[in-house]
């Protein structure tokens, strides 16, 4: 039994599970139907939103083993950028959004993290993203362009 675990939680594994040692943390990316448009000015939808949720279901579910793709959630949010003269704009966003998670295995996921790096930054590169959103274990990070960087 893991000894991270309080005494209430090792009793609920063993009358469940036998008492195996739980997979680690959740991992999970937010995946927005839309991306920038090229000259930064207007949002786009993405042609290939599913083909991006598609590729890490199967990167993830192959490093963890498994990984699930919730149903499609409404939500807006504040997009604040630059325009071509540098004015400050604020748009109200709103996009469909699919929350891919998975429940880590330690040593798979730390092995894995450049291949997760990579494909992170790809998605927001490619489809212009004005951040790229994930959680793991209850905290949200945002990568931000460029990408690349790191």
């Amino acid at each position: 039994m893991s000894e991270h675990l309080s005494e209430y939680h090792q009793e609920v594994l063993k009358a469940l599970v036998g008492g195996s040692i739980p997979y680690a943390e959740r991992f999970t990316i937010y995946f927005p139907n839309k991306g920038r448009a090229k000259d930064n000015e207007q949002q786009v939808l993405l042609a290939d939103w599913n083909s991006w949720v598609r590729r890490v279901l199967d990167l993830l579910g192959m490093m963890n083993g498994g990984a699930t793709a919730s149903a499609i959630a409404s939500g807006f949010y504040l997009d604040k950028r630059n325009d071509a003269a540098g004015k400050e704009l604020t748009e109200k966003v709103w996009e469909k959004t699919i929350l891919v998670f998975t429940h880590t295995k330690r040593d798979p996921f730390k092995a894995g993290l450049q291949e997760i790096h990579d494909f992170l930054h790809e998605f927001g590169r490619e489809t212009n993203q004005g951040g790229v959103m994930f959680e793991f274990d209850g905290f949200v990070y945002e990568i931000k362009p460029p990408y690349d960087e790191y």
